[in-house]
């Protein structure tokens, strides 16, 4: 995919979850994650980044018939500041294919490393304020 194409396609995603037209949930442990080639295969290790998948930092949003991801790969398992020091790869997939495609990856961009990062933060952060909520709530009644 092109430069301008990934651009757009990580800003709309950007203005979709900021309008919660996307809404962003943990991947679980049994999620049905689509390799991007077929070396992929249930390892957990994803062969373009050499990195260990990080299902507690990684997200998925339902999207028609299919699901936008936003994965976190790394390889530290006690990681605690996500995203740094990690490889983050924005797919795409549905029930129809056998295989995902990658939109864009952090490792090889240093463009797309921004681009992400901040998709990632206001993911995280979107995620992060309904407990903010229930705190303040919990709080002031």
């Amino acid at each position: 995919m092109d430069t301008n194409k990934v651009r757009d396609f990580v800003n709309k995603a950007v203005e979709r979850t900021k309008c919660n037209e996307l809404t962003w949930i943990a991947l679980p442990d049994c999620f049905d994650l689509k390799p991007v080639s077929d070396t992929f295969r249930n390892t957990g290790i994803d062969e373009l980044s050499g990195y260990k998948l990080i299902p507690f930092y990684s997200y998925y949003s339902q999207y028609k018939s299919g699901f936008i991801l936003l994965l976190l790969f790394s390889d530290d398992i006690t990681l605690t500041t996500p995203p740094n020091n990690c490889i983050l790869s924005l797919r795409v997939q549905d029930d129809t294919s056998k295989l995902a495609i990658e939109i864009s990856n952090n490792q090889f961009d240093p463009v797309d490393d921004s681009l992400l990062i901040r998709l990632y933060n206001l993911v995280d952060s979107t995620r992060m304020s309904s407990v903010r909520s229930l705190l303040n709530d919990f709080l002031d009644g």
